[in-house]
Order: C-alpha cells, then structure tokens, then sequence
C-alpha cells in the first residue's frame, strides 16, 4: 500500500497518521482491505479527515478500492464524502464518489444521499444537491441539510414559493 500511494504526494516522511498506518499495516495482508475489521477502515478514512489530510484520505480510499474487488458500504462513503467536503477542489472526487456509490447499490441510500446533499453545499455546488429530489422518504437530518444549504446560498425561501 506505501508504494502506490508515492503517486498521490505521500513521500515517506513522517504524517499524523503514522500510529493508524502502522496497525493497519499489521492486519494480514492477505486479508482484502474491505474485509478487514469494517471500523479500522472507517477509522482511518475518518482520522484523515479529522486532521485535515483529506488528500492522503483520497489515496487510502483509491487503494482500498484497488485491493479488493468488493465495494464500500453506506457507512464509508458518508465518511469519505465527509472527507470531500472541506474543500472546493474535492468537488470532483465527491462526483465520483456519488457515482461509484450509485453504481454499488443501484439506489441512493438515505444516508449516503444526505451526506452527498452536504457535501455539494459544502463545496459551493448548489445545483447539484438536487440529489435530494432522489431520496424517497427524506428524515429530519437530510431536510436540515437541504435546507442548511439553501438558506447558506440565500434561497432559503425558493422552495416555499408557490409556483
């Protein structure tokens, strides 16, 4: 996994994630990263975001991907779209990711198109959290997201016009 990760700027020197690396490093190798403990993936993908790597964040998901033919679950892409969301220039790994998550399961789930709506206001892209139009039965938190993003945009109103 070190080696492939040289192409995404990781140069071998010290990072914040060096502990997590290590042990993840230790699980066996043979054992395909999706398979491994679900929470160790989850822990690293977010353990990057939390200290602002969402670079190296991008580079152990791409691996991750690349070792093992299964898909993420729901609970990995809401990680890594938080990830994604603190950037404008990670706008177009967040499109991929939608992409690749509405390949894996078909549909959108709940929380996956919730962190999707999130992570295009974030990122300054209002058009695109018309995602939320997909999600069936919206809960409290994806209208909160909806909503959050249209009242930071100042349409906060646009959606309670009559036609």
């Amino acid at each position: 996994m070190m080696n492939s990760r040289e192409g995404c700027g990781y140069t071998g020197a010290a990072s914040n994630l060096d502990m997590i690396e290590s042990s993840w490093l230790e699980m066996p190798a043979s054992m395909p990263s999706w398979e491994r403990p679900g929470l160790a993936t989850l822990s690293i993908l977010s353990a990057c975001g939390q200290v602002g790597e969402s670079r190296e964040c991008r580079c152990l998901f791409r691996d991750m991907l690349l070792e093992s033919d299964s898909r993420p679950d729901n609970y990995t892409f809401v990680t890594i779209l938080g990830v994604c969301k603190q950037s404008r220039e990670d706008l177009s790994h967040g499109k991929l990711l939608h992409q690749l998550a509405r390949e894996s399961s078909g549909s959108l789930d709940l929380l996956v198109a919730t962190a999707l709506v999130h992570m295009y206001s974030e990122c300054g892209s209002l058009e695109d959290t018309a995602t939320f139009g997909t999600i069936q039965q919206p809960d409290v938190v994806s209208w909160n997201a909806m909503i959050s993003a249209l009242s930071h945009y100042g349409e906060e109103f646009s959606t309670c016009s009559s036609g």
